[in-house]
C-alpha cells in the first residue's frame, strides 16, 4: 500500500514539473508579445 502511495505522488510530482514547463512554454511568448 505505501508502494503505491510512494508512486503516486511520484508520478504527480513529474505531472507537474511537465505542466510548468509546459505552461512556460505557452505563457512567455505571450508575455513577450504583450509587453
Amino acid at each position: 500500500m505505501s508502494n503505491w502511495v510512494i508512486l503516486l505522488l511520484f508520478v504527480l510530482s513529474i505531472f507537474s514539473m511537465l505542466a510548468q514547463m509546459v505552461g512556460l512554454g505557452i505563457f512567455l511568448p505571450i508575455f513577450e508579445f504583450i509587453f
